[in-house]
């Protein structure tokens, strides 16, 4: 583990004693994050085989709705057909 490894463990160990909850998932592979444990105050760290990182806020945006068709747009609202009625509407990711 070199020097920045290390800074980016100290960062996620503390953000977990913090009690913000940390994401995990089998080094090197494209597969989802998971998290969670049965011993809520141990986490068995692997850094060797795991890779580690604090679970990221939602995502919140805002995006016209055409009321009548459902179409959802980013761009401004002067750039979207005049024909419609738009509404700006907030999303949040699902998690």
């Amino acid at each position: 583990m070199n020097k920045a490894d290390t800074e980016k463990a100290v960062e996620v160990m503390k953000a977990w004693l913090d009690g913000k909850t940390v994401q995990w998932k089998e080094a090197g592979l494209e597969v989802a994050w998971s998290e969670g444990n049965s011993f809520p105050n141990e986490l068995a760290w692997d850094w060797s085989e795991k890779e580690y990182r604090i679970k990221p806020e939602p995502m919140e945006i805002e995006v016209w709705v055409d009321e009548i068709s459902g179409l959802r747009s980013l761009l401004p609202k002067d750039d979207l057909p005049k024909l419609t009625q738009w509404t700006k509407k907030k999303f949040r990711e699902i998690q």
